[in-house]
This record gives structure tokens, sequence and C-alpha cells, in this order.
């Protein structure tokens, strides 16, 4: 990490710690450990994501992402940061859920964490060394899918009081696949010079673009059965993230992580353009970055303010400042 670097990542966590306290001190507990939620969901989902798209690729000996993988790889120094933020949500529990997680819930969500880091550690260790890394890719992808789905139960369901979508908790880890992939093209993209290789783009385009197909399918295979069914304990959900403020970032969402990427994306010309790539995998990452915020604060009794919407900002900063601080760019 650049020297510049460090001291901008030193001071987007000294926001984040700032803005924690600053709210806690002033009552506002409920709401900066709500916005703690919503940017741990996505920083450690972008982090986990961005292991399993090395695994998975991997093990299909996709020998066309090589360039791209080390950057999603060295997102794994970001997962125990990660951790201490989910011990401070569930030790905080009783500040900002309405149904506090019970010691046995607690004791899932963090040593599902703690398994989830140590897979991935003992997997991208064995790939850095020339081992094989068949049996620790197998295992951490199953862990993936299983303490995301974990978190997203605990962490986004567990908040309303409406029925829950069984469609969610892999919505939520396909969702953070997605945001590690873009996470990782991105990064090597900045990197490059000119053109870059049109290739690799082309390629990581279109993975790209078939996750982003994938998301609308899960997003839809979500809507659909609340939509014909109209039952009021299922509405609840997509009703409270389509009214009000919710409103114009549900639609953010729906054009960031799906129509803009796609329609970018859509041609092999545009998916070899290093600009245009670049702009389709940034508005995937700013889309599902509002994801997150739209899973967890609809469900909560939150008074919308200005200053709510400044102490969001410092906390999802300072969440980002330490994914730079423990994973910085290759």
């Amino acid at each position: 990490m650049t020297r510049g670097m460090r001291r901008l990542s030193s001071a987007a966590v000294l926001v984040g710690a700032a803005a924690l306290l600053f709210g806690f001190v002033t009552g506002r507990r409920p709401l900066v450990l709500a916005l703690l939620d919503a940017s741990f969901l996505f920083c450690a989902g972008v982090a986990a994501g961005g292991v399993a798209l090395s695994a998975s690729v991997r093990l299909a000996f996709g020998g066309w992402a090589g360039p791209l993988l080390p950057a999603a790889e060295g997102l794994v120094d970001f997962l125990l940061p990660a951790l201490g933020l989910l011990v401070v949500l569930v030790l905080e529990g009783a500040a900002w859920k309405p149904r506090p997680l019970s010691a046995g819930l607690a004791i899932r969500d963090l040593g599902g964490g703690l398994l989830l880091f140590l897979a991935a550690r003992w997997y991208v260790t064995r790939r850095r060394r020339g081992e094989p890394i068949g049996a620790p890719a197998v295992i951490y992808l199953l862990l993936y899918a299983a303490v995301l789905s974990t978190w997203a139960v605990d962490l986004v369901l567990d908040l309303g009081p409406w029925a829950p979508s069984t469609v969610v908790p892999a919505y939520y880890f396909m969702s953070a696949l997605l945001a590690g992939l873009a996470w990782a093209t991105l990064q090597i993209l900045a990197r490059e010079r000119g053109e870059g290789d049109p290739e690799l783009h082309h390629d990581a385009g279109k993975l790209v673009f078939g996750l982003v197909c994938f998301w609308g399918y899960l997003l839809f295979a979500g809507y659909l059965p609340v939509w014909y069914e109209n039952l009021p304990d299922e509405t609840g959900f997509l009703l409270a993230r389509w009214h009000g403020a919710f409103r114009p970032l549900s639609l953010l969402t729906l054009a960031a992580t799906g129509l803009v990427p796609f329609a970018i994306l859509l041609t092999e010309w545009a998916k070899r353009r290093r600009a245009l790539l670049a702009a389709g995998t940034a508005s995937v990452l700013v889309g599902v970055l509002v994801e997150c915020l739209l899973l967890v604060l609809p469900s909560l009794p939150l008074q919308a303010s200005a200053t709510g919407g400044v102490l969001g900002a410092g906390v999802l900063v300072g969440s980002l400042g330490l994914v730079f601080w423990f994973a910085p760019p290759p």
C-alpha cells in the first residue's frame, strides 16, 4: 500500500469510528448500528465474494482470469476485521434489533464467520504456495453459501415483522459474488494503461454480464410469488421498500445493478472497451451498496434526518477504509 493510500484509509477509519461514537453519545445508537449492519453486509460480502470468485474460477480451470484473481484473493485479509464488526453488531443487538440474537444464534453467526475466514485463509495460502486447492476451494464455497445465508437470515430477515422470503439468502450471497467480481475487475482496470488487454476485458465483461442477468432472475424470483399471492404478511417486505424515500433508492438499485451494466455490456465491442467495462462494474458496486442499505433500513423504525445521513455516510466510509487498509489494491 502506498503512503497516500494508507493515510487515506486511516482517515476513513477514523471518520467511521467518530460517526459511531457520536451516534452512541447522542442517543442514535439504533441508527448507527443499523447503518453498520448495512455496511458490514456490503464490505464483508465483497470480501467473501471475491474469494468465492477465485475458488470457483480456479476449480473450473478458468485460466483466462489469471490476472484478475490475485485482486479477488487479496480481499481475504478483510474477513477477520469484518468479523470484528460482526462482534459489535451481535453484542449490541439489543440496541438496534427488534429481536436480539439469542446466544445460540450469536454463536452461529460468529462461529460461521470465523470458519469462513479460516477456510478462506487456508484456500488462499495453499493457492499462493502452489499447492493443490481442490478440497480447500470446495469447503470454502460450501461455507460461503451457508454462512452468508445465515447472515442474511439473522441480519436482514429477522429485522422485520413480515414473513421471510426464502430467496433473500441466495440473493444476498449471489449479489456478494457479483460485487466481488466487480471490485476485482475495477482494480485491474485501474492499474492498466491505455486500452489494456481487450481479451481479458471481454472475458471479465461476459462474466459480469452473466451474473447481472442471474441477479435480475433472483430479484424477479423473489417478487413474482409475492405479487401473485398478494398476502399481507409477504408483501410487507417489498412494499416497505417502495414507499417514501426508499422508492428512489429501490429504483437506483434496479438501474445501477441491473439495467445500466446490462445495457453497457450487451455487445462484444463494449465488453472490450476499458472505459465501458469500468463504468459497468462501478455501477454494479454502487447498486449492491444501495441494495444492502435497502435490505436493512426499511425494516427498522428509524427516523430519517440530515444528521442520520451524515452519520450513515461516516460509518460507510469507515467500513470502506477498513477494506482498503487490510486489503489494499494489488
